[in-house]
């Protein structure tokens, strides 16, 4: 709020300090004790550096973190999707071999929510990133995902080495022609022959 003294025009906490209490030293802002900005009371009011202000905030807890949570970190982050119970027995799951998108369901959560808590890149306090044991990942039919079987590969690859178009390939099996690259290629399913 700006108001007019006979001196001169300022912020209205300004004023009322050098009216009652005296000059504001150079490089020093005029603080409110109650933390109310419009407050012109003198007793509320006391000099200090910006550091200053930034300190009292922080100690009143009055600090606005907003979306990017600078600070904190785990369930106290305003973006936090999980308590820190959850997290610490989804990356036991995920280390047990439990799949990324099977813990999200069971949280309620998305994949890359699980992916980042694993991963390392949030929930850092809670320890350095987890391995997923070896032997759970599983292959081809296995995996649990998979729309082909082993057949179905060996005939992909025959169809293309007799000359089947990889896009007529993919329009037989519900796939892209990608998806179909990759598997005629060697570059998926490679433990399969043919």
């Amino acid at each position: 709020m700006l108001v007019k003294s006979p001196r001169k025009v300022g912020k209205a906490h300004r004023i009322s300090y050098e009216l009652n209490v005296g000059p504001i030293p150079d490089g020093l802002n005029v603080l409110h004790h109650c933390d109310n900005p419009p407050c012109v009371n003198p007793a509320h009011l006391w000099v200090g550096t910006h550091a200053d202000n930034v300190a009292d905030k922080v100690a009143k807890g009055r600090q606005r973190w907003g979306m990017s949570g600078y600070g904190r970190h785990g369930e106290t982050h305003p973006t936090a999707k999980l308590t820190e119970e959850q997290a610490v027995e989804a990356r036991a799951l995920y280390g047990a071999g439990v799949s990324q998108a099977e813990i999200a369901g069971r949280f309620g959560v998305s994949q890359p929510t699980i992916f980042g808590l694993v991963s390392g890149r949030t929930w850092k306090h809670l320890g350095p990133p987890i391995s997923k044991p070896r032997g759970h990942n599983h292959v081809g039919a296995k995996n649990g995902r998979s729309k082909i079987t082993e057949a179905d590969v060996r005939e992909m690859r025959r169809a293309y080495v007799g000359g089947e178009t990889q896009t007529s390939i993919a329009a037989r099996y519900g796939m892209s022609q990608v998806t179909v690259s990759k598997i005629v290629r060697h570059e998926s399913w490679r433990h399969v022959d043919g």
